[in-house]
C-alpha cells in the first residue's frame, strides 16, 4: 500500500466517524508566524469541535523510533519535554500548533491480524497512538492516543490555514484546466 493510498484510507477512516474536517499536508503554524520551529507538515489532520488530530505515516515499522530521532524538537514540544529543546520549545510554543492527540499510522496486511498487538510497538511514546492500515476500508486504531492537552486556542488558526491550503489548491487547478 502506498502513502497515498494510505492517506486516503486514513480520510475516509476518520470521515466515517464523524470528523467534518480532515485533510493532508497541512502546515502546522499560526498562520502569520514566524520561524523555522513552525515548519512542521501533517501527514493527515483531523479536526471535530475542539480537537485536532494528527496521524503521521510510515512506510516501515522502523521509521516510527526513527521519526521520534529525527524531528526531536517537534516530539519535545509534543510530549512538553524541555530537556534538550528548552530554547526550542519556548519558539515553538508561539509559532506552531500542537495537535491534542497524535497518532503513527502504518500498513499491515489482513494475514497478521490475529497475531498482531500494540506490544510490538514498545518505541512509541505512551501518549501516542497507533492506527493500522490493514486495507482501503479497513483502518483499527491498535492503541489510542492520549490527550496532548486540552488547549482548542488554536483550532481556528488551523482551519484558516487549511482554507488556504484549499483556496491555492483550487487556482492551481484552475490555472492546469485553462492551459489545456
Amino acid at each position: 500500500m502506498t502513502t497515498e493510498e494510505m492517506k486516503l484510507a486514513l480520510l475516509t477512516h476518520f470521515r466515517y466517524l464523524n470528523y467534518p474536517i480532515v485533510t493532508t499536508e497541512c502546515l502546522m503554524a499560526i498562520p502569520g508566524s514566524y520561524g523555522g520551529g513552525a515548519s512542521s507538515v501533517a501527514d493527515v489532520l483531523a479536526i471535530k469541535k475542539a480537537v485536532i488530530i494528527e496521524i503521521e505515516i510510515k512506510q516501515h515499522r522502523y521509521e516510527m523510533g526513527k521519526d521520534l530521532e529525527i524531528k526531536a524538537r517537534k516530539h519535545a514540544f509534543y510530549l512538553r519535554t524541555k530537556s534538550l529543546w528548552d530554547n526550542w520549545y519556548n519558539s515553538w510554543e508561539k509559532t506552531a500548533i500542537r495537535p491534542n492527540k497524535f497518532y503513527f499510522a502504518y500498513h499491515l496486511s489482513p494475514k497478521n491480524r490475529q497475531r498482531h498487538d500494540v506490544v510490538y510497538y514498545p518505541d512509541i511514546p505512551t501518549p501516542y497512538g497507533l492506527i493500522i492500515i490493514y486495507e482501503m476500508n479497513d483502518c483499527k486504531v491498535l492503541r489510542r492516543a492520549k490527550w496532548l492537552h486540552q488547549d482548542s486556542t488554536h483550532v481556528e488558526a488551523i482551519k484558516e490555514r487549511i482554507c488556504l491550503r484549499l483556496v491555492k489548491e483550487n487556482i492551481y487547478l484552475r490555472q492546469l484546466k485553462l492551459k489545456r
